[in-house]
Protein backbone atom coordinates (compact mmCIF):
# COMPACT_ATOMS: atom_id res chain seq x y z
CA UNK A 1 0.00 0.00 0.00
CA UNK A 2 1.40 3.40 -1.04
CA UNK A 3 1.42 6.08 1.65
CA UNK A 4 1.94 9.77 0.88
CA UNK A 5 1.71 12.35 3.67
CA UNK A 6 2.15 15.98 2.67
CA UNK A 7 1.73 18.17 5.71
CA UNK A 8 3.68 20.34 8.13
CA UNK A 9 4.38 18.74 11.52
CA UNK A 10 6.72 20.91 13.59
CA UNK A 11 8.48 20.21 16.88
CA UNK A 12 10.28 23.11 18.56
CA UNK A 13 12.91 22.80 21.32
CA UNK A 14 14.76 25.47 23.28
CA UNK A 15 17.67 24.43 25.47
CA UNK A 16 21.15 25.46 26.62
CA UNK A 17 24.60 23.97 26.18
CA UNK A 18 26.68 24.41 29.33
CA UNK A 19 30.48 24.11 29.22
CA UNK A 20 31.98 22.92 32.50
CA UNK A 21 35.64 22.88 31.45
CA UNK A 22 38.15 24.01 32.59
CA UNK A 23 35.86 25.08 35.42
CA UNK A 24 32.10 24.79 36.08
CA UNK A 25 29.82 27.09 34.07
CA UNK A 26 32.58 28.34 31.82
CA UNK A 27 30.06 29.20 29.10
CA UNK A 28 26.32 28.94 28.48
CA UNK A 29 25.18 28.69 24.86
CA UNK A 30 21.42 28.98 24.13
CA UNK A 31 20.14 26.74 21.34
CA UNK A 32 16.72 26.93 19.62
CA UNK A 33 15.76 24.13 17.25
CA UNK A 34 12.64 23.60 15.10
CA UNK A 35 12.19 20.35 13.15
CA UNK A 36 9.38 20.13 10.57
CA UNK A 37 8.32 17.01 8.64
CA UNK A 38 7.18 18.30 5.25
CA UNK A 39 6.53 15.05 3.40
CA UNK A 40 6.67 11.33 4.01
CA UNK A 41 5.99 8.79 1.28
CA UNK A 42 6.66 5.10 0.89
CA UNK A 43 5.23 1.63 0.44
CA UNK A 44 3.61 0.13 3.53
CA UNK A 45 3.32 -3.63 3.99
CA UNK A 46 0.63 -4.89 6.42
CA UNK A 47 -0.06 -8.47 7.50
CA UNK A 48 -2.15 -10.18 10.17
CA UNK A 49 -0.60 -12.97 12.23
CA UNK A 50 -3.23 -15.28 13.78
CA UNK A 51 -2.86 -16.58 17.30
CA UNK A 52 -1.11 -19.89 17.82
CA UNK A 53 -0.71 -22.31 20.72
CA UNK A 54 2.47 -24.28 21.29
CA UNK A 55 3.94 -26.20 24.26
CA UNK A 56 5.91 -24.07 26.68
CA UNK A 57 9.62 -24.76 26.95
CA UNK A 58 11.09 -26.13 30.18
CA UNK A 59 14.45 -25.11 31.60
CA UNK A 60 14.99 -28.51 33.26
CA UNK A 61 16.47 -30.77 30.59
CA UNK A 62 16.35 -33.93 32.76
CA UNK A 63 12.58 -33.91 32.84
CA UNK A 64 12.21 -33.78 29.07
CA UNK A 65 8.80 -35.47 28.85
CA UNK A 66 6.39 -34.20 31.52
CA UNK A 67 2.93 -35.79 31.62
CA UNK A 68 1.13 -32.56 30.78
CA UNK A 69 2.81 -29.56 29.20
CA UNK A 70 1.09 -26.16 29.52
CA UNK A 71 0.33 -24.36 26.28
CA UNK A 72 1.75 -20.94 25.52
CA UNK A 73 -0.58 -18.83 23.36
CA UNK A 74 0.67 -16.12 21.03
CA UNK A 75 -2.02 -13.42 20.56
CA UNK A 76 -3.21 -12.22 17.18
CA UNK A 77 -1.01 -9.37 15.99
CA UNK A 78 -0.69 -6.80 13.22
CA UNK A 79 2.72 -6.51 11.55
CA UNK A 80 3.69 -3.57 9.33
CA UNK A 81 6.87 -2.24 7.75
CA UNK A 82 8.05 0.15 5.03
CA UNK A 83 10.17 -0.62 2.00
CA UNK A 84 13.71 0.84 2.07
CA UNK A 85 12.94 3.31 -0.73
CA UNK A 86 10.77 5.56 1.45
CA UNK A 87 11.11 9.35 1.26
CA UNK A 88 11.36 11.69 4.22
CA UNK A 89 11.60 15.45 3.67
CA UNK A 90 12.63 17.34 6.79
CA UNK A 91 13.14 21.05 7.38
CA UNK A 92 15.47 21.94 10.27
CA UNK A 93 15.85 25.49 11.53
CA UNK A 94 18.36 26.32 14.24
CA UNK A 95 19.44 29.39 16.18
CA UNK A 96 22.58 29.25 18.34
CA UNK A 97 23.84 32.01 20.61
CA UNK A 98 22.49 34.92 22.63
CA UNK A 99 24.16 38.08 21.32
CA UNK A 100 25.96 36.87 18.19
CA UNK A 101 23.54 34.31 16.82
CA UNK A 102 24.19 31.67 14.20
CA UNK A 103 21.07 30.75 12.20
CA UNK A 104 20.32 27.54 10.24
CA UNK A 105 23.65 25.76 10.69
CA UNK A 106 23.94 23.05 7.99
CA UNK A 107 25.82 20.63 10.26
CA UNK A 108 23.02 20.65 12.83
CA UNK A 109 20.39 20.08 10.11
CA UNK A 110 22.37 17.17 8.69
CA UNK A 111 22.82 15.57 12.12
CA UNK A 112 19.11 15.82 12.98
CA UNK A 113 18.03 14.41 9.61
CA UNK A 114 20.45 11.48 9.91
CA UNK A 115 19.12 10.68 13.38
CA UNK A 116 15.52 10.67 12.12
CA UNK A 117 16.36 8.32 9.25
CA UNK A 118 18.27 6.02 11.60
CA UNK A 119 15.35 5.97 14.05
CA UNK A 120 12.92 4.89 11.30
CA UNK A 121 15.33 2.35 9.76
CA UNK A 122 15.95 0.62 13.09
CA UNK A 123 12.24 0.12 13.81
CA UNK A 124 9.96 -0.29 10.81
CA UNK A 125 11.98 -0.63 7.57
CA UNK A 126 12.38 -4.07 6.04
CA UNK A 127 13.61 -6.56 7.10
CA UNK A 128 12.54 -5.14 10.48
CA UNK A 129 8.81 -4.98 11.26
CA UNK A 130 6.62 -3.53 13.96
CA UNK A 131 4.29 -6.09 15.54
CA UNK A 132 1.28 -4.89 17.53
CA UNK A 133 -0.83 -7.35 19.53
CA UNK A 134 -4.55 -7.43 18.71
CA UNK A 135 -6.22 -9.61 21.38
CA UNK A 136 -9.53 -11.35 20.59
CA UNK A 137 -9.69 -10.02 17.01
CA UNK A 138 -9.04 -13.18 14.98
CA UNK A 139 -12.17 -15.40 14.68
CA UNK A 140 -11.83 -18.40 16.96
CA UNK A 141 -14.05 -21.41 17.51
CA UNK A 142 -14.32 -20.94 21.27
CA UNK A 143 -15.92 -17.51 20.73
CA UNK A 144 -18.56 -18.86 18.32
CA UNK A 145 -22.22 -18.63 19.41
CA UNK A 146 -25.14 -20.29 17.68
CA UNK A 147 -26.80 -23.61 16.86
CA UNK A 148 -24.86 -26.86 16.43
CA UNK A 149 -22.91 -27.32 13.20
CA UNK A 150 -24.43 -29.37 10.36
CA UNK A 151 -21.60 -31.91 10.39
CA UNK A 152 -22.68 -33.03 13.85
CA UNK A 153 -19.16 -32.93 15.25
CA UNK A 154 -20.36 -31.20 18.38
CA UNK A 155 -18.24 -28.09 17.85
CA UNK A 156 -21.29 -25.93 17.36
CA UNK A 157 -22.50 -26.75 20.87
CA UNK A 158 -19.50 -25.07 22.44
CA UNK A 159 -20.36 -21.77 24.02
CA UNK A 160 -24.18 -22.12 23.69
CA UNK A 161 -24.80 -22.45 27.44
CA UNK A 162 -24.74 -18.68 28.11
CA UNK A 163 -27.18 -18.06 25.25
CA UNK A 164 -29.53 -20.77 26.52
CA UNK A 165 -29.42 -19.34 30.07
CA UNK A 166 -30.33 -15.86 28.78
CA UNK A 167 -33.26 -17.25 26.80
CA UNK A 168 -34.57 -19.21 29.79
CA UNK A 169 -34.32 -16.17 32.05
CA UNK A 170 -36.15 -13.98 29.53
CA UNK A 171 -38.89 -16.59 29.16
CA UNK A 172 -39.35 -16.80 32.94
CA UNK A 173 -39.58 -13.01 33.23
CA UNK A 174 -42.28 -12.85 30.52
CA UNK A 175 -44.31 -15.63 32.18
CA UNK A 176 -44.03 -13.93 35.57
CA UNK A 177 -45.24 -10.65 34.10
CA UNK A 178 -48.21 -12.36 32.44
CA UNK A 179 -49.10 -14.14 35.69
CA UNK A 180 -49.06 -10.88 37.68
CA UNK A 181 -51.24 -9.18 35.06
CA UNK A 182 -53.73 -12.06 35.10
CA UNK A 183 -53.95 -12.03 38.91
CA UNK A 184 -54.49 -8.28 38.91
CA UNK A 185 -57.37 -8.53 36.43
CA UNK A 186 -58.97 -11.36 38.40
CA UNK A 187 -58.82 -9.32 41.61
CA UNK A 188 -60.36 -6.31 39.84
CA UNK A 189 -63.16 -8.47 38.44
CA UNK A 190 -63.89 -10.03 41.85
CA UNK A 191 -63.97 -6.61 43.52
CA UNK A 192 -66.39 -5.26 40.88
CA UNK A 193 -68.73 -8.24 41.30
CA UNK A 194 -68.79 -7.85 45.09
CA UNK A 195 -69.56 -4.15 44.78
CA UNK A 196 -72.49 -4.88 42.41
CA UNK A 197 -73.98 -7.45 44.77
CA UNK A 198 -73.77 -4.99 47.69
CA UNK A 199 -75.66 -2.26 45.78
CA UNK A 200 -78.27 -4.79 44.64
CA UNK A 201 -78.92 -6.03 48.16
CA UNK A 202 -79.49 -2.47 49.36
CA UNK A 203 -81.98 -1.76 46.57
CA UNK A 204 -84.07 -4.86 47.32
CA UNK A 205 -84.32 -3.99 51.03
CA UNK A 206 -85.78 -0.54 50.33
CA UNK A 207 -83.28 1.19 52.51
CA UNK A 208 -81.58 2.89 49.65
CA UNK A 209 -82.65 6.10 47.96
CA UNK A 210 -81.33 7.49 44.76
CA UNK A 211 -79.41 10.71 45.25
CA UNK A 212 -81.60 13.73 44.36
CA UNK A 213 -84.89 11.75 44.41
CA UNK A 214 -88.16 13.50 45.32
CA UNK A 215 -89.52 12.66 48.79
CA UNK A 216 -92.64 10.45 48.74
Amino acid sequence: MDVDLSDLITLGVETKIILNWPKPLTAVLPVALAVSIVRFSGTLSISFLPSASHPASFSNAANSSPPQQPLSTTPTSLAFSFLPDYRLDVSVRSLVGSRSRLQDIPKIAQMVENRLHAWIDERCVEPRVQQVALPSLWPRKKNTRGPPSEEGDGLGLRGTEPVRDVREESRREVEEERRRDRDYREREAAAGMAEGLRWRSKGEGGGYEMPGAMPM
